[in-house]
């Protein structure tokens, strides 16, 4: 029996960087919005900013095998 799952891929993300002071910004919430697309928040850990994206959910499918 086959199930597919379907994952964000968080891993796989490119978090931009804080319009403010430059640092790497982490996502904070990531949610779907519309089908197929998602609303991504990023924060910043330096200067408190956040900046939101929105863009194609990436969804990866995987193959669980059951015996």
């Amino acid at each position: 029996m086959t199930r597919k799952q379907h994952t964000s891929c968080l891993d796989e993300m490119d978090s931009p960087t804080c319009l403010k002071c430059g640092t790497v910004m982490n996502p904070i919430l990531i949610e779907e919005e519309y089908p197929g697309y998602e609303r991504r928040t990023f924060g910043c850990q330096s200067c408190d900013g956040t900046m939101t994206q929105w863009a194609p959910a990436q969804i990866r499918v995987r193959a669980l095998y059951e015996v």
